[in-house]
């Protein structure tokens, strides 16, 4: 078993990731920047180390972080990503510096990225795929991908996850079921588009994997996680608006989504299958679109936050 430092811990992917970790046996300290929010306390109350702490401010966790056998980078603040993710891989850098100086154990560390990276495509993207640079907030995230896999005196890991539903955030695909109570329903992006996907819990158990798949066969690696669903989101957006009684058409409003999203990414995760023995447990989206319907309606009912609903 080893220790874990993970940033983003109250966030979508770093809670579950942290969670998965814990239940597995690993020693786990999460940062967080406030203690009393609800998912810190259900992170202490599963055995969760909490440091209370700021990635903008590496000495509220330079010693944890120091002393930690692998150090995840799962946090994204999307109105400074670029600030965010340049902190995070200095901190995380500047850690091993201080450990390999008192004469620690080599470090794994783990960046999250994203399939967003890759080019618009119908194609099947691999890791062996050129990544698409012509943006510049996917530029700097690829920048910082090449930090931690350089990194000299450490074992650097990329993963890039698709995106990412179920459980506390149900992603903005709920947005249909709504939608459709207002007798509109539109995606935000071209109808053609479409993305690869992936349960958070299978996410989290990719990390798992890593973590726990021999070192020498993991470092300097990038590693998609996906299930193998080929969805559009005009596919998504009419069944789940159907579930909700919707009978009309579906219009496209790119204009309301976010420009860098507006084409399609599949990716494979073979590659982390046969590294690792990671595999997919969770039905695809579509599949288990009644319960996600069923899910919305709680919320909606109890006017429930989507974070309290697990």
């Amino acid at each position: 078993m080893v220790q874990v430092f993970i940033t983003g811990a109250t966030g979508y992917i770093g809670y579950e990731v942290a969670l998965a970790l814990r239940r597995a046996g690993h020693s786990v300290f999460a940062l967080v920047r406030h203690a009393n929010s609800p998912l810190a306390i259900n992170l202490a109350h599963s055995e969760v180390a909490v440091i209370i702490g700021d990635i903008l401010k590496p000495e509220t966790f330079s010693d944890i972080a120091v002393s930690s056998d692998v150090l995840i980078h799962a946090a994204a603040d999307y109105s400074q990503f670029d600030k965010v993710d340049n902190a995070a891989s200095e901190a995380f850098l500047d850690a091993v510096k201080k450990s390999n100086e008192k004469g620690g154990k080599r470090k794994l560390l783990i960046y999250t990225s994203g399939i967003l990276v890759y080019p618009g495509s119908k194609d099947v993207s691999t890791e062996e795929t050129a990544t698409d640079a012509s943006i510049p907030i996917i530029n700097g995230r690829i920048g910082v991908e090449k930090r931690f896999l350089t990194a000299t005196d450490a074992d650097g890991v990329v993963l890039r996850p698709s995106f990412v539903f179920g459980k506390r955030n149900p992603s903005f695909f709920y947005d249909y079921f709504t939608q459709a109570t207002k007798g509109e329903v539109y995606t935000t992006t071209d109808l053609s588009v479409g993305w690869s996907h992936i349960h958070v819990d299978d996410l989290a158990t990719a990390y798992l994997a890593v973590v726990e798949t021999s070192r020498d066969k993991v470092k300097g690696q990038i590693f998609n996680v996906s299930d193998d669903s080929r969805f559009s989101n005009e596919e998504i957006a009419k069944r789940f608006s159907a579930l909700a009684g919707y009978t009309g058409t579906i219009a496209a409003h790119p204009e309301k989504g976010w420009p860098l999203a507006n084409k399609s990414v599949f990716v494979s995760s073979k590659k982390l299958s046969t590294v690792t023995g990671w595999t997919v447990k969770h039905k695809h989206l579509l599949e288990e679109a009644e319960l996600y319907y069923r899910h919305w309606k709680v919320i909606e009912a109890h006017k429930l936050p989507s974070s309290t609903v697990n």
